[in-house]
């Protein structure tokens, strides 16, 4: 979740450079500001909300794209290079450890 944060801010930064030392203001530079909203919204959004939740039986990552699974549905769990990962019979849900807080 961090991590969102930094690269957030290292965007912005990177657009403010770019705006502050060129003579000639670019529309691309102005990618850099979305790409650093983007980064910064999903920070604040996760900080609010939690990487993951469990709401009546159904795990959920939340995320820019929002993949929830319903524990019951669950065929098979395994755990491969620090991550879970949650299957049944049509989708797969890796849950990233290291976004998980220690409690």
């Amino acid at each position: 979740m961090r991590s969102h944060l930094i690269f957030g801010l290292f965007w912005a930064i990177f657009f403010l450079l770019f705006i502050f030392t060129d003579d000639d203001i670019r529309w691309f530079h102005f990618g850099y500001l979305a790409i650093a909203a983007m980064y910064l919204g999903m920070y604040l959004y996760q900080k609010r909300n939690g990487y993951l939740s469990l709401e009546n039986g159904v795990l959920r990552i939340n995320d820019l794209l929002g993949k929830h699974i319903p524990l019951r549905e669950v065929t098979h769990c395994r755990y491969f290079a620090g991550d879970y990962i949650l299957e049944n019979a049509t989708q797969k849900i890796k849950i990233n450890t290291q976004l998980l807080d220690q409690a």
